[in-house]
């Protein structure tokens, strides 16, 4: 679905000045977002968006340097099995030059599957999709898994940053566009398994309003149900 700037600036607005909105509790939050399994209806061959926890620095050996990809494999398995278009997208670092090569060909290891990574998919000039990545997406086969180049290379990945609650207005049309491109060229599903991931990049906080269905990951959802709610309630 698209999202229109007007409905994403009380977004931001609630994103920059937490306080300003509903406060919710954890158990609000897991009850309010749906899980994994509820997107096992989704047919073989439909593409998923999959925000990773993907800023890792795989060592020479399994095991390396590489427990946030390995905590991501039961969620890529789970879509596998059912022949989604998995499209793992993230960042490594914080500098905009950093690259997920080598995180794609330890996923790639780990899955024991081809993983192919997407370079190029943002065009800042255009503020659009590129062709090439949209292409690279609808010709890949039921149950290929592909990885978008680190997202910190483009700056609207990188534009809430800096702004404040003021700053919502002006830049809801960008960050409106940029999660409607993504749902109209790559995928309108989205699900979050990047426990460790930026709170305020957009690709993140932003994306999943322009997307028809969300879930939580394997992961992220145990980690929330489980050592989080036990750190809620010691004292």
């Amino acid at each position: 679905m698209n999202v229109p700037p007007e409905m994403l600036a009380p977004w931001l607005r609630a994103l920059l000045d937490p306080a300003s909105a509903e406060p919710l509790c954890l158990e609000d939050y897991l009850q309010a977002i749906p899980q994994l399994a509820t997107l096992a209806d989704l047919p073989a061959g439909t593409p998923v968006m999959v925000r990773g926890d993907v800023d890792a620095k795989p060592g020479p050996q399994v095991g390396d340097g590489d427990i946030r990809l390995r905590s991501m494999i039961p969620t890529l398995k789970f879509g596998q099995k059912r022949g989604w278009k998995q499209i793992i997208f993230g960042h490594i670092g914080r500098k905009p030059d950093g690259t997920l090569a080598k995180v794609a060909e330890r996923i790639s290891v780990l899955l024991g599957a081809p993983v192919t990574l997407v370079t190029n998919w943002w065009d800042e000039t255009t503020e659009c999709i590129t062709d090439s990545a949209a292409e690279a997406v609808r010709s890949a086969a039921a149950g290929s898994v592909l990885v978008l180049e680190n997202t910190r290379r483009y700056k609207v990945e990188r534009l809430l940053w800096d702004a404040t609650a003021t700053d919502a207005p002006a830049i809801a049309a960008l960050l409106a566009r940029f999660a409607n491109q993504i749902s109209e060229r790559i995928a309108r599903v989205y699900v979050n398994e990047a426990l460790s991931a930026g709170s305020l990049d957009s690709s993140t906080t932003v994306v999943p309003a322009a997307m028809d269905r969300v879930a939580l990951g394997e992961y992220v959802a145990g980690e929330f149900d489980g050592p989080m709610r036990r750190c809620l309630a010691t004292e």
